[in-house]
Protein backbone atom coordinates (compact mmCIF):
# COMPACT_ATOMS: atom_id res chain seq x y z
CA UNK A 1 0.00 0.00 0.00
CA UNK A 2 2.90 2.12 1.02
CA UNK A 3 4.13 2.18 -2.49
CA UNK A 4 0.95 2.79 -4.15
CA UNK A 5 0.78 5.82 -2.53
CA UNK A 6 4.81 6.92 -3.18
CA UNK A 7 4.15 6.26 -7.00
CA UNK A 8 1.15 8.04 -7.04
CA UNK A 9 2.71 10.89 -4.99
CA UNK A 10 5.69 10.73 -7.19
CA UNK A 11 3.40 10.87 -10.64
CA UNK A 12 1.65 13.64 -9.06
CA UNK A 13 5.00 15.66 -8.34
CA UNK A 14 6.29 15.00 -11.80
CA UNK A 15 3.29 16.58 -13.11
CA UNK A 16 2.85 19.67 -11.18
CA UNK A 17 6.58 20.31 -11.61
CA UNK A 18 7.53 19.03 -15.32
CA UNK A 19 4.27 19.27 -17.37
CA UNK A 20 2.01 21.68 -15.86
CA UNK A 21 3.77 25.18 -14.65
CA UNK A 22 3.63 27.60 -17.53
CA UNK A 23 6.15 30.19 -16.96
CA UNK A 24 5.13 33.90 -18.70
CA UNK A 25 6.30 34.71 -22.07
CA UNK A 26 9.04 36.89 -21.20
CA UNK A 27 10.90 34.09 -18.63
CA UNK A 28 10.81 31.73 -21.62
CA UNK A 29 12.25 34.34 -23.90
CA UNK A 30 14.63 35.23 -21.34
CA UNK A 31 15.84 31.81 -20.48
CA UNK A 32 15.81 30.95 -24.63
CA UNK A 33 18.04 34.29 -25.00
CA UNK A 34 20.46 33.77 -21.48
CA UNK A 35 20.64 30.27 -20.27
CA UNK A 36 20.40 28.30 -23.03
CA UNK A 37 23.47 27.68 -25.25
CA UNK A 38 23.68 26.99 -29.28
CA UNK A 39 24.07 23.15 -28.82
CA UNK A 40 21.13 22.67 -26.54
CA UNK A 41 18.92 25.29 -28.21
CA UNK A 42 19.42 22.98 -31.62
CA UNK A 43 18.73 19.76 -29.72
CA UNK A 44 15.32 21.57 -28.26
CA UNK A 45 15.24 22.44 -31.96
CA UNK A 46 14.94 18.57 -32.80
CA UNK A 47 12.88 17.23 -30.05
CA UNK A 48 9.80 15.97 -31.35
CA UNK A 49 8.24 15.04 -27.79
CA UNK A 50 8.55 18.24 -26.65
CA UNK A 51 5.19 19.57 -24.76
CA UNK A 52 3.77 16.14 -26.35
CA UNK A 53 1.29 16.23 -23.37
CA UNK A 54 -0.21 19.26 -24.05
CA UNK A 55 -2.38 21.26 -26.53
CA UNK A 56 -1.41 22.43 -29.67
CA UNK A 57 -1.61 26.18 -28.82
CA UNK A 58 1.05 25.40 -26.28
CA UNK A 59 3.48 23.05 -28.85
CA UNK A 60 2.84 25.77 -31.53
CA UNK A 61 3.73 29.00 -29.17
CA UNK A 62 6.92 26.63 -28.08
CA UNK A 63 7.63 26.26 -31.53
CA UNK A 64 7.33 29.35 -32.48
CA UNK A 65 9.75 30.81 -30.09
CA UNK A 66 12.04 28.23 -30.55
CA UNK A 67 12.30 28.66 -34.14
CA UNK A 68 12.77 32.82 -33.59
CA UNK A 69 15.63 32.08 -31.43
CA UNK A 70 17.03 29.84 -34.10
CA UNK A 71 17.05 32.25 -36.75
CA UNK A 72 17.85 35.45 -34.50
CA UNK A 73 20.85 33.63 -33.33
CA UNK A 74 21.46 32.16 -37.29
CA UNK A 75 22.01 28.82 -36.10
CA UNK A 76 22.58 26.21 -38.84
CA UNK A 77 22.34 23.34 -36.29
CA UNK A 78 23.55 20.62 -38.63
CA UNK A 79 26.83 22.21 -37.74
CA UNK A 80 26.83 19.38 -34.62
CA UNK A 81 27.66 16.24 -35.79
CA UNK A 82 25.04 14.23 -33.89
CA UNK A 83 22.44 16.72 -35.37
CA UNK A 84 23.16 15.99 -38.64
CA UNK A 85 20.86 12.90 -39.68
CA UNK A 86 18.24 14.76 -37.94
CA UNK A 87 14.38 16.21 -39.27
CA UNK A 88 13.09 19.54 -38.62
CA UNK A 89 9.67 19.69 -38.13
CA UNK A 90 8.99 23.04 -36.51
CA UNK A 91 8.62 25.33 -38.75
CA UNK A 92 5.94 22.97 -40.58
CA UNK A 93 3.93 23.18 -37.96
CA UNK A 94 3.99 26.54 -37.47
CA UNK A 95 2.66 26.99 -40.55
CA UNK A 96 0.30 24.48 -40.30
CA UNK A 97 -0.96 25.81 -37.43
CA UNK A 98 -1.00 29.46 -38.55
CA UNK A 99 -3.57 28.10 -41.94
CA UNK A 100 -4.91 25.75 -40.70
CA UNK A 101 -5.50 25.93 -36.86
CA UNK A 102 -3.28 22.86 -36.13
CA UNK A 103 -1.82 19.81 -37.76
Amino acid sequence: MKSILSLTILFAMVLLLGGCATPSEERVKAILKTQINDYELCKVYFRTWQGGLRNQEYRYKTYKRTVEEKDRRELDCYIFPELKDKEPYMEERIKLYEEQGGW
